[in-house]
């Protein structure tokens, strides 16, 4: 009975907290975000969208799209002073192919202001012992143009139990 009323109490608290993940958006990135997703994501997460300055040129949008078990992913955006959007992508390695490919799903991303980077960690198991982590650079031009230029790529497919302090590299430029 004890686990049933704490399996309540917290899904009613997590619902509590859900917020819509486009609230304060610019019109313009929230129609793109709804265009591209179709009802693919969340339409409650337990935050809202994550917005950045870019060089007082563009912005970036963070948006959440989905909460796993153990990792979320977003979309990202950058719309510069003209209002056009544009869907951020960066490069990921396909361990099926064995090839570097490019995806606009980003999983925990963070981006981190001061030195423009957006980076990316991709668990392949809740340990969080293999998976795949990436780094990019953003770059904006005079005129507010931004391009996502991807600098690194780590990948540890084999989910064995040994955590290490860097994966193997896989791409990098």
């Amino acid at each position: 009975m004890k686990n049933l009323i704490f399996l309540l109490i917290t899904m009613f608290s997590l619902t509590a907290l859900a917020v819509d993940p486009t609230e304060g958006l610019p019109e313009a990135v929230k129609a793109k975000y709804q265009a591209m997703t179709a009802g693919e994501c969340q339409t409650d997460t337990p935050w809202g969208a994550e917005s950045f300055d870019l060089q007082g040129k563009a912005n970036l949008y963070i948006v959440p799209c989905f909460l796993g078990a153990y990792q979320s992913g977003a979309l990202a955006f950058t719309s510069d002073k003209f209002s056009n959007v544009q869907v951020v992508t960066v490069l990921s390695y396909d361990e099926i192919i064995q090839a570097v490919t490019a995806t606009i799903d980003l999983m925990e991303p963070s981006f981190d202001p001061e030195t423009m980077t957006l980076s990316t960690y991709s668990k392949g198991r809740g340990l969080g012992d293999c998976g795949q982590t990436s780094t990019s650079k953003i770059l904006v031009d005079d005129y507010g143009y931004v391009r996502v230029k991807t600098i690194e790529i780590r990948d540890k497919a084999e989910c064995d139990g040994q955590y290490e302090d860097e994966w193997p590299v896989v791409f990098k430029q």
